[in-house]
């Protein structure tokens, strides 16, 4: 995928950032419902923006 076809089709931040504070979740709170650090929680928003995520990181996320 191109740069610029990335910047049109992803939010500033990326969708998991996006989510999470649309949710209004703080990175403690998203981290507490995926029984992960806060820290966690940025390295998956890191990892997406980077594109290195796995689809089953992904996958558990969304669950929570």
């Amino acid at each position: 995928m191109s740069d610029a076809l990335f910047k049109l089709t992803h939010p500033h931040g990326g969708w998991l950032k996006s989510t999470r504070l649309g949710r209004d979740l703080s990175l403690r709170a998203l981290g507490e419902r995926l029984s992960v650090s806060p820290q966690a929680v940025h390295q998956f928003e890191k990892s997406e923006l980077s594109g290195s995520i796995s689809l089953r990181q992904l996958e558990n996320i969304a669950r929570s």
